[in-house]
């Protein structure tokens, strides 16, 4: 996992944001497959 130097905040919220994304992602492919 790359890390970014950023301000904490902002690095935590980026990260929720690719968490989010991730599960969307995820869960868009597993309906896809049904």
């Amino acid at each position: 996992f790359i890390i970014i130097k950023l301000p904490s905040g902002l690095q935590v919220s980026l990260i929720i944001y690719i968490g989010i994304v991730a599960d969307i992602l995820r869960i868009s492919l597993s309906l896809y497959k049904l």
